[in-house]
C-alpha cells in the first residue's frame, strides 16, 4: 500500500464519528454570542480546582480576552506561541482567561496518533499536542490533562477548567478552538470563528489594539470636557 493510500485510510477512519461532532458544533456555533451581545457569565474553576474565576467580576475593570482549546488539538498549541507574545504585550490592560475544554481528538475519539496523520501533523503543524490522551471522564481527570498542557506549553496564561458538563464550552462554541474579546462594558468585542480556519491569534491582537485605543480615546474626551 502506498503512503498516500495509507494517509487517506487513515483520514477516513470513523467518519461518522467525525461528522456527527461537526454537526453538533454546527448547530452550537449559531447560538454562540456575536459582537454586541452581552458575554455569558461564567464561574470555572483552575487546574486544582482550587482558585475561580468570574467573568463578570472584570465588567467595568478590564477588557478579557478568552481563549478556548486543548491539549489533543494541534493548532490551539501551535496558536499558543502567538498568544505568549500577546499576552505578554497587553496583560497589565486586559485579563486573559484560558478555558480548558473537552479534548478535540482523544485517542478514544477522533484520533490524530496514527502513523502518517501524526506525521503529517507534526511537519506542518507542531509535534508538541499531545496524541496520547484519552477523553477525561471526570473532572479530576480533565483538569490533570489540562494541568500537563499549561506545564508543556508554558505560554503564561493561568488556565481554568470547563466542567463536565461542558456548559461553557457549548455557551461559547468554543470547540475545538476559539477566541473572544469581550469590553469592559460587558459586551462581545470579537468573536473568533471557529477553529482551525479561523483560529487567528493575529485577529485578536489586532482587536485589542483597536479597542485599547478607542477606549483611551474616549476616556481623554470625557476628562476634555470636565
Amino acid at each position: 500500500m502506498s503512503i498516500l493510500s495509507e494517509i487517506i485510510k487513515e483520514f477516513k477512519f470513523n467518519v461518522g464519528y467525525r461528522k456527527s461532532l461537526m454537526s453538533a458544533q454546527k448547530k452550537l456555533d449559531a447560538k454562540a454570542p456575536r459582537p454586541g451581545n452581552i458575554a455569558p457569565d461564567f464561574t470555572l474553576y483552575d487546574i486544582e480546582g482550587k482558585e475561580s474565576v468570574t467573568l463578570s467580576d472584570f465588567r467595568g475593570q478590564k477588557p478579557v480576552a478568552l481563549v478556548f482549546g486543548s491539549f489533543t488539538w494541534p493548532p490551539y498549541v501551535k496558536g499558543t506561541v502567538g498568544l505568549k507574545e500577546i499576552y505578554k504585550q497587553y496583560h497589565e490592560e486586559v485579563q486573559f482567561i484560558n478555558i480548558y475544554i473537552r479534548e478535540a481528538h482523544p485517542t478514544d475519539g477522533w484520533w490524530l496518533g496514527k502513523k502518517w496523520t501524526k506525521k503529517l501533523i507534526e511537519a506542518i503543524l507542531t509535534d508538541r499536542a499531545s496524541m496520547e490522551h484519552e477523553d477525561a471522564k471526570t473532572i479530576e481527570e480533565r483538569r490533570a490533562t489540562a494541568g500537563e498542557c499549561e506545564s508543556a506549553l508554558q505560554y503564561g496564561i493561568k488556565t481554568y477548567v470547563d466542567e463536565m458538563d461542558d456548559r461553557v464550552n457549548h455557551t461559547y462554541a468554543g470547540w475545538p478552538t476559539r477566541l473572544y474579546l469581550i469590553g469592559k462594558d460587558g459586551k462581545i468585542v470579537y468573536a473568533g470563528g471557529q477553529g482551525p480556519l479561523d483560529f487567528k491569534p493575529a485577529k485578536l491582537q489586532a482587536a485589542i489594539k483597536k479597542y485599547l485605543s478607542q477606549w483611551r480615546k474616549a476616556t481623554r474626551t470625557l476628562f476634555a470636557k470636565k
